[in-house]
């Protein structure tokens, strides 16, 4: 039993590092093949709500197509949160080729709610989601939020982050309470590195 708890140990320092904000996963996968090269494991989608939502107030949002361009100008650099693994999707497929159970299951957890459909059986499914068109070049006119990750109430609406249930895009989305009206974000070209 000893041996055993010994070698979760190693392998626990092993995948994690200090930093100053506390513990940061070295890999992103349990047999330690991917590095996460800074990449933080979960998103923390409070930060980019932050960002996000400074950036379009600011009006730098306005000729971006992903706010990941705009949303860190003027930022102190200590602040600045590289993008997160799950919204790294050549980094995906790569773990996807490593270990797909381990990546599958990383990804139903991240993607949450907003992903409504049985969990993919294998690799090949996994990237078939991975490859779908973003909801504007699919031509559906507008991303679907139905299971935010954070909101926050300001003046006359609400703004929600969280993954769009029909293209599985982070998104940044503001509805205004009087009109229900609604305006959107992508924060990040998901298929880039």
């Amino acid at each position: 039993m000893a041996a055993v708890v010994a070698a979760w140990l190693v392998e626990g320092k092993d995948n994690e590092e200090e930093t100053a904000m506390g513990k940061q996963r070295k890999y992103l996968d349990r047999g330690r093949k991917i590095e996460l090269e800074g990449r933080p494991y979960e998103v923390d989608w409070m930060t980019l709500l932050g960002a996000g939502r400074s950036a379009v107030q600011r009006g730098r949002a306005d000729g971006a197509a992903f706010l990941s361009e705009v949303m860190w100008e003027g930022v102190d650099p200590a602040v600045v949160t590289p993008r997160p693994a799950a919204l790294d999707y050549p980094l995906m497929r790569r773990w996807l080729d490593v270990n797909e159970d381990e990546a599958i299951d990383y990804l139903m957890d991240e993607w949450g709610l907003a992903f409504d459909e049985p969990a993919p059986e294998n690799a090949s499914q996994a990237n078939e989601l991975l490859e779908l068109e973003d909801c504007i070049t699919a031509g559906r006119g507008a991303h679907m939020l139905s299971a935010y990750q954070r909101s926050l109430p300001e003046g006359t609406g609400t703004w929600f982050v969280g993954y769009c249930s029909d293209c599985l895009r982070a998104i940044l989305m503001w509805i205004d309470d009087d009109d229900l009206s609604s305006r959107w974000w992508p924060f990040y070209d998901q298929e880039s590195a």
